[in-house]
């Protein structure tokens, strides 16, 4: 199990799954100017194996994944770590059981960028990753 991650700048990674293509451009560019390492992907198959070669600081899940269940992915990818921070853009009403899979944080699935860019921005700076995104 991972136990500590590094947060310096060069191995700042987040892993974003989600299956708008257009919304994850976007953001992926947004974040990607700030110089944090992007994986992402619209299939919810690739979502372990990126996480495994990326071991990202922060993992951003939809729960419209249409190729499995972004629930049973936070579970997973929580039995592996501790450490990285899990968000999940869900519409689901029923949060409990979203946190109960290990997630940390839950946005609306189309949560406005800024609106994202700042949580995800929370998120980075609880883990060490001090340095302001000026793309908000």
């Amino acid at each position: 199990m991972i136990t500590s991650q590094s947060t310096t700048m060069s191995q700042s990674t987040i892993l974003i799954a989600m299956p708008d293509n257009a919304y994850l451009s976007g953001l992926v560019q947004s974040l990607s100017r700030e110089g944090l390492a992007i994986q992402r992907t619209t299939q919810g198959c690739e979502v372990l194996s990126l996480y495994q070669s990326a071991q990202p600081i922060l993992v951003i899940l939809a729960d419209a994944l249409s190729d499995c269940n972004s629930l049973d992915l936070c579970q997973e990818i929580r039995s592996q770590s501790e450490t990285v921070h899990i968000m999940l853009l869900s519409n689901s009403p029923d949060k409990a059981v979203v946190f109960s899979c290990g997630v940390d944080d839950v946005q609306s699935l189309y949560t406005e960028r800024n609106v994202l860019i700042a949580r995800i921005e929370a998120h980075l700076r609880r883990i060490g990753y001090n340095q302001q995104l000026s793309c908000m």
